[in-house]
């Protein structure tokens, strides 16, 4: 799933996590999480509800995109302002798809000034490799770096399939 994710907040999410918490009184269903290890979450209807809500409250809005990027038009989709996060995953396992992916990035992080000048963050989880397909980080990091941008490894797992995320900043 590819998605564009936009806030103008910078919101402490405790207080509703909790409050979510004493309305379910229940701590098999509304479990504390550690968000450094692995487990899972049951999504219930109230946790929905919950969800919507507090994005209501911390004034979060989600915008999320599918389809290929060169049907995007960056002005319509993304608006002049960009977006604040930006966060995308399996989204660079074919090199010719990199060039639009980069230029729709660049637009959503940057917005119509196409300079880094504004505070941000995108970030890209990917396969290292994608057998079959010829994409990965690596290609992606020379397609960045030849649009005037930096990539860091903020996230990586080598067991298994190797994965990352890389936080992309544009010059």
């Amino acid at each position: 799933m590819r998605f564009l994710l936009y806030t103008n907040a910078t919101p402490d999410t405790s207080a509703q996590a909790d409050k979510y918490r004493s309305t379910i009184n229940d701590e098999d269903v509304a479990p504390f999480i550690d968000p450094r290890t692995a487990g899972e979450l049951p999504i219930t209807p109230e946790l929905k509800m919950a969800f919507l809500e507090s994005l209501e409250s911390l004034n979060i809005s989600l915008r999320f995109f599918a389809g290929s990027w060169e049907a995007f038009d960056t002005l319509k989709t993304i608006g002049p302002a960009g977006y604040d996060i930006v966060l995308t995953s399996e989204t660079i396992y074919r090199n010719d798809s990199l060039p639009p992916l980069i230029t729709l990035m660049r637009a959503a992080s940057c917005g119509s000034s196409d300079k880094g000048s504004k505070e941000y963050m995108c970030l890209v989880a990917a396969k290292v490799l994608y057998f079959g397909v010829g994409g990965g980080t690596s290609d992606f990091l020379k397609a960045v770096e030849g649009a005037k941008g930096t990539v860091n490894t903020v996230l990586e797992r080598k067991t298994g399939v190797g994965r990352k995320i890389m936080n992309v900043q544009w010059q």
